[in-house]
């Protein structure tokens, strides 16, 4: 199965964050932007999450499933 998902990649002090969604999920996905606001150990804000969010509704990435595993697997340590 060929699945595209909708991706949101920011990238912020070297450390970058990606949520993905699909366009019934949206809500769920801006909850977790926002919960990743909230915390204090990450350097996101919600000036950052505000951001994030406006680029979901312009145009998010739509990115297959597969590219977004082989993305991943190269950016961890």
């Amino acid at each position: 199965m060929n699945q595209a998902v909708n991706a949101v990649v920011y990238e912020k002090d070297g450390e970058t964050y990606i949520w993905t969604f699909s366009a019934e999920n949206e809500r769920a996905a801006l909850g977790s932007i926002c919960e990743f606001a909230h915390r204090n150990d990450l350097s996101l804000d919600w000036e950052d999450a505000n951001l994030i969010w406006q680029r979901m509704g312009q145009q998010p990435e739509a990115i297959h499933v597969r590219d977004l595993a082989r993305m991943l697997t190269h950016r961890l340590p």
